[in-house]
C-alpha cells in the first residue's frame, strides 16, 4: 500500500519515549551506578552529569590548593574530609542517580517529541542503549568478580583479615539499591 507508514521494528525503535514507561527503564542501570560520570557525559541528563563531575573534582582541587598554598597540617583535616566525601556522597549520589536515570532520560525524550515532533532525529538507538547498558552492567560485574577474587586471595594467604575486609557504606548503598531493584521489579507495570 503506498502512503502506509511502516511500524519499525521494536528492537530499532529511537530512544523517545513514545508511550509509557518500558518494564526495563523501570529498574535500576547499573551501568550508569558503577560508571557514572561517563555515563552522565553520554547519556545524561546534562544537569546531573555537572553535579557528579564536581563532586569528584572540587574536593581534588580543594586538597590539592591546601597542600600547595596552605601548609601539611591543614592538609590532613582537608583529605580526612576529602575521605569522607568520597566514602560517603559518591556511592550516594551514583546510587540515586542509576536508580532514575532510565526514567529521566525516557521522560525527557517524551517531552522533546510532544513539544518538539518535527525535530530532526539525534536520538539514541534503543537497541544501541540497552546493548550499552548490558556491556557496561557486564564490565562492572568482571570488576566485583575480580575484587572477591583478590579479597579471597587476601584472605587465604593471611594477608588480611575479615576486620580489614569491612563493608564499606558504598557496599551498603550498593545492597540497598539491589533490594529497592528487586521490589520495582516485583511491582505490577
Amino acid at each position: 500500500m503506498e502512503g502506509a507508514v511502516q511500524e519499525p521494528r521494536p528492537d530499532a525503535l529511537a530512544f523517545v519515549g513514545e508511550g509509557e514507561l518500558r518494564p526495563d527503564f523501570n529498574r535500576v542501570n547499573w551501568a550508569a551506578t558503577a560508571f557514572a560520570p561517563f555515563w552522565s557525559l553520554g547519556y545524561g541528563p546534562a544537569p546531573w552529569g555537572r553535579i557528579i563531575w564536581a563532586v569528584l573534582l572540587v574536593p581534588l582541587v580543594v586538597e590539592n590548593v591546601v597542600l600547595l598554598f596552605i601548609g601539611v597540617p591543614q592538609f590532613d583535616v582537608v583529605r580526612h574530609v576529602v575521605d569522607a566525601m568520597y566514602s560517603v556522597v559518591i556511592p550516594v549520589l551514583a546510587a540515586y542517580y542509576g536508580y532514575n536515570v532510565d526514567r529521566w532520560l525516557w521522560g525527557r525524550e517524551h517531552q522533546r517529541i510532544v513539544e518538539y515532533p518535527d525535530l530532526p532525529a539525534k536520538l539514541i538507538p534503543l537497541n544501541k542503549y540497552r546493548r550499552s547498558r548490558l556491556f557496561w552492567t557486564r564490565i562492572w560485574l568482571g570488576l566485583l568478580a575480580l575484587g572477591l577474587v583478590a579479597d579471597t586471595a587476601l584472605l587465604v594467604t593471611r594477608a588480611a583479615t575479615w576486620r580489614d575486609l569491612t563493608p564499606s557504606l558504598g557496599f551498603v548503598v550498593l545492597a540497598i539499591l539491589l533490594a529497592l531493584d528487586v521490589r520495582r521489579r516485583r511491582q505490577p507495570a
